[in-house]
């Protein structure tokens, strides 16, 4: 149980840096065609504290995935697996974006709400891709 534990969540780990790496590697295109002004002036960030909110945050999404893949299997519970899971995401783009991390009321209302509406979206659209894939055909 606790190696199957394990190796979920390292599996989770590398999806998540993976796709961290994905974001890293498209704002390094905007970068190059528009020059780093493209991100700083616009989200008043670095370039650098994006990679790190894109890195840092995937990885630790992908490992609450992981740790939590077999509710991920469901229906009901891809959605919920993906709003525990875009918490560590919401909260390492807020810290990159104010500079500290979250320590408010208000900054976890929006994490909290932000982690419902696009992790519970983000969830459901994996299930529904993932399902019909497994299957060939659409999930019920």
């Amino acid at each position: 149980m606790l190696r199957s534990l394990v190796t979920n969540v390292w599996w989770g780990a590398r999806q998540g840096v993976l796709v961290g790496a994905l974001f890293c590697a498209w704002v390094l295109v905007l970068v190059l065609v528009g020059g780093e002004e493209v991100i700083t002036e616009r989200y008043g960030l670095s370039v650098l504290a994006l990679f790190a909110a894109y890195l840092v945050g995937g990885s630790l999404a992908g490992g609450v995935v992981g740790a939590l893949r077999p509710l991920a299997r469901r229906a009901w519970g891809a959605p919920l697996v993906g709003a525990i899971a875009a918490l560590p995401v919401m909260a390492a783009m807020q810290w990159a974006l104010d500079g500290r991390p979250p320590t408010t009321v208000e900054d976890f209302v929006f994490l909290g709400i932000g982690a419902i509406v696009f992790g519970g979206i983000t969830g459901t659209i994996v299930y529904v891709t993932m399902a019909g894939k497994q299957s060939g055909r659409p999930p019920r």
